[in-house]
Parts: structure tokens; C-alpha cells; sequence
């Protein structure tokens, strides 16, 4: 099917204006909470983190599998459109990870969106490894 910019147009911009859910899965057997994340499909969602295997989570969960176990699943938030979403998960990533610590296995994500985020508007720098002059 060949491309059709106006569809790609609407579908963006439905995305844009849908419903984001932040949610966080906790470990079942201490209640801890180790992952914050936003999506637009909880369910499909709950689903791809139970059968994952890449990503932050996906080794917590095998060992929660191997138990019989697997992750609570809570939505603690909503926002509408895509960037409010993003904010408020990192807000929420921020939050739990100054509660559990080293225990959250995103929090390093959180981090990195927060500094970009930070930065928008201003002129990049490149880091200090490529200001060297070059030594000809």
C-alpha cells in the first residue's frame, strides 16, 4: 500500500490528543514498586511486560515468572496527549526513584529525558571529550 501522508497525518495527530496512562509494576511478594512507565493501551501493555525479553524490566519479571509470579500492575496517572504523558512519567520515574532508590529500573531513562528536556531551547554542547583540539 503505497504512502498516505494524510492518514499518517490524522494518526499522528490523534496519538497527540489520546489518552496516556502512567502506570508503575511493583514486585508482588514486597510491594516495592521497580517501574514507571506511559502508555496509551494498558492492557496491551500489562501484556508485552509479562512476555518481554529485552528491556529494563525483563529479567525482574523472568524471576518473577520462574516463582509463578508476575508484576502488579497500577495506573497511578493519566494525562491527555502524548508530551504531557512523557512529563508526568518522568515526573513520576523522579518521584519513586527518590523513594526506592536503586531499586527503580528506569530511573536512569527518567534521567536522561530530564536533562534533554532541561536543554530544549538552548544551543547543544558537545562533551568535554570532543572540545580537545585535534593534535594534527
Amino acid at each position: 500500500m503505497p504512502f498516505n501522508q494524510k492518514q499518517f497525518d490524522r494518526d499522528i495527530r490523534r496519538w497527540l490528543n489520546e489518552a496516556h496512562y502512567i502506570y508503575t509494576l511493583s514486585d508482588p511478594e514486597t510491594g516495592v514498586i521497580r517501574y514507571v512507565g506511559c502508555t496509551t493501551s494498558p492492557a496491551t501493555r500489562e501484556s508485552m511486560h509479562r512476555s518481554s525479553r529485552k528491556g529494563s524490566a525483563a529479567a525482574w519479571v523472568r524471576a518473577l515468572r520462574d516463582k509463578g509470579l508476575f508484576p502488579v500492575f497500577t495506573i497511578i496517572d493519566s494525562a491527555r496527549g502524548a508530551e504531557s504523558g512523557r512529563s508526568k512519567e518522568i515526573k513520576w520515574i523522579l518521584y519513586y526513584a527518590g523513594l526506592n532508590g536503586s531499586q527503580l529500573l528506569n530511573q536512569a531513562h527518567a534521567k536522561n529525558n530530564f536533562r534533554i528536556r532541561m536543554n530544549r531551547g538552548k544551543k547543544p554542547r558537545p562533551s568535554k571529550q570532543f572540545r580537545q583540539p585535534i593534535n594534527a
